[in-house]
């Protein structure tokens, strides 16, 4: 049983800007997925997918949104040399990563919001059930993202 403590900080920003979650070990990524939205004030209804380390589209696997997992006859990748899983099975926990280890979220293809979560903490005796919450923040999302934010905001 554990439970993980995870720091989204941006690719790239000349901010300080991050969100740090505890999420219960036997959490699916897709949940992640639904707590990072809400915290960012993101529009939901986009393709996004998190891959290994800080590789994005390089990356050997894709956990995808399950919209995008389900829109491929075959359940296939998109390249020859990569796998594709749904995000909803695959949880946080089963990813085998230590403190400090690494994974990319790249959220709306157009855009291609770009983030890394970073393995801040384990709790070996944390709940393994712990929904994802938001539980630091630090630095306005309209300054490091304000693309995302300028229809929104303007209208």
């Amino acid at each position: 049983m554990s439970s993980y403590r995870l720091r989204l900080t941006p690719e790239r920003s000349t901010e300080t800007f991050w969100r740090t979650f505890d999420v219960g070990g036997e959490r699916s990524l897709f949940e992640f997925q639904e707590a990072i939205v809400a915290a960012l004030e993101f529009d939901g209804d986009r393709r996004w997918f998190f891959g290994t380390d800080r590789d994005y589209w390089a990356s050997p696997v894709k956990y995808q949104s399950p919209g995008e997992f389900e829109s491929f006859e075959s359940g296939g990748s998109m390249r020859w040399d990569e796998d594709v899983v749904d995000a909803r099975d695959m949880t946080i926990e089963s990813l085998g990563l230590d403190r400090w280890g690494q994974l990319c979220f790249l959220f709306d293809y157009v855009e291609e919001w770009r983030f890394y979560a970073t393995i801040e903490r384990i709790h070996e005796s944390g709940s393994d059930r712990h929904p994802p919450e938001l539980v630091e923040q630090c630095g306005d999302p309209v300054a490091v993202l304000p693309r995302q934010y300028a229809p929104r905001r303007e209208g």
